[in-house]
């Protein structure tokens, strides 16, 4: 972990005097130097008497009068008019805690320098404003600090959802696959026997005709088992794709959300719960797929994993309309519900009620931040404990920003 900034490694200003100088020769020291931020007085024994602080001093020069009563007298008539007891402190302070110093003084105390003790005993002025901007500065680099670890919370949030149908997608194409490679090794093994029959002459018609037939039979199955194969990697590939990309298009919002629901077989098979859908054909959307495929499994995987405990089945219905130049989609859940105090606080990032369960709290936020960002919609949850949750999101037909891929 990197050292926290320091005091010492603000600009630091040298420039000590004792009470009997002149104030002339103070406001020579000032303005040499516009940088300055005023001068420490010193006492006979050495040690500090006060601070005639930069701005005060020069404003007392400027009254009517001023000059005649400050300029040729000794500093130290000044003090008393100028600041009150200087604020010392080690150069070793962190920048927070000599901000929290400044910020606990008076108002009308804030601009004042502090007094810094050097390692080697002596002191020097550093800029209350140069502390305030050294912190806003910490503050700054903090905040990216912590956007950028929440955007890797994020997208590790998407992987693992996108891994949670990879894992599933590869056991499912196992059995098609497996059955294929059965039906193919099986008809091999037919076609061998066939061929030394027919290298010896001893093949019968039946049997050529038996093998025709089986060839039939393993060919349709073989056939069934590839496209089911196939269907798999197809709806697979364009759900993964959208997922990965920031492309916008157009597309039908039934299919895209079956094929959503059948990469998320896998998941669904070892659980009692249905997932229906409800949506005309034809209704078309010129968004982005990918959030929309974001969204629809964050809030699946939200129902599955928070709305049914109970072991009993469950039933998720997914709705979608058109309402003018918008969409509206629902998905609703017969769940347990979520407690009305909860209700308002779900979509804030990191609120869960499962973090013991590994629960991150980022699914749900990142369901809002996609359809009021990416989508360009409004998005809101109803629930009721004991009777299910709905969410409710307010598309447009054709998102404004963006060109169409």
């Amino acid at each position: 972990m990197a050292a926290k900034p320091i005091l010492a490694d603000l600009p630091l200003h040298m420039a000590t005097v004792d009470a009997d100088t002149p104030g002339e020769d103070v406001d020579k020291l000032l303005r040499a130097d516009p940088d300055l931020p005023g001068v420490i007085v010193k006492d006979k024994n050495g040690s500090i008497a006060g601070v005639v602080e930069r701005t005060a001093f020069l404003d007392k020069l400027s009254h009517r009068f001023g000059h005649a009563l400050y300029l040729h007298r000794p500093i130290r008539t000044l003090m008393v008019h100028l600041e009150p007891r200087p604020t010392i402190v080690a150069a070793g302070v962190t920048i927070d805690e000599a901000a929290h110093i400044v910020l606990s003084r008076p108002p009308s105390e804030r601009e004042l320098p502090l007094v810094v003790t050097l390692p080697d005993g002596q002191q020097a002025l550093v800029h209350a404003e140069a502390v305030l901007h050294a912190m806003c500065r910490l503050l700054e680099a903090t905040l990216a600090d912590l956007k950028r670890r929440e955007d890797d919370l994020v997208e590790a949030r998407k992987l693992a959802a996108l891994g949670d149908i990879v894992a599933g997608i590869a056991h499912e194409i196992n059995t098609p696959i497996g059955n294929g490679i059965t039906c193919a090794s099986h008809l091999a093994e037919t076609a061998a026997d066939v061929s030394a029959k027919l290298d010896a002459g001893s093949l019968k018609r039946s049997e050529l005709v038996g093998f025709l037939d089986t060839v039939g039979e393993e060919a349709k199955l073989v056939q069934g088992n590839l496209m089911r194969a196939a269907d798999l990697i197809r709806s697979f590939k364009q759900v993964a794709a959208d997922e990965r990309s920031e492309a916008r298009r157009g597309f039908l919002l039934k299919a895209y959300l079956q094929d959503i629901v059948f990469n998320l077989r896998p998941r669904l098979r070892h659980t009692p719960h249905q997932i229906t859908i409800d949506c005309p054909p034809d209704l078309a959307l010129d968004s982005y797929p990918g959030a929309v495929s974001q969204i629809v499994i964050n809030l699946i995987i939200n129902a599955l994993e928070h709305a049914f405990t109970t072991g009993a089945p469950g039933h998720i219905l997914i709705s979608a309309r058109a309402l003018d130049g918008d969409i509206e989609i629902r998905l609703s859940d017969d769940g347990k519900g979520i407690p009305p105090e909860d209700v308002p606080r779900i979509f804030e990032r990191f609120f869960t009620r499962s973090g013991h369960a590994g629960g991150t709290g980022l699914g749900l936020f990142i369901v809002e931040t996609l359809v009021r960002g990416k989508l360009e919609g409004q998005i809101r949850c109803e629930s009721h404990v004991g009777e299910g949750t709905t969410f409710i999101i307010i598309i447009p037909r054709a998102v404004v920003a963006g060109p169409v891929s």
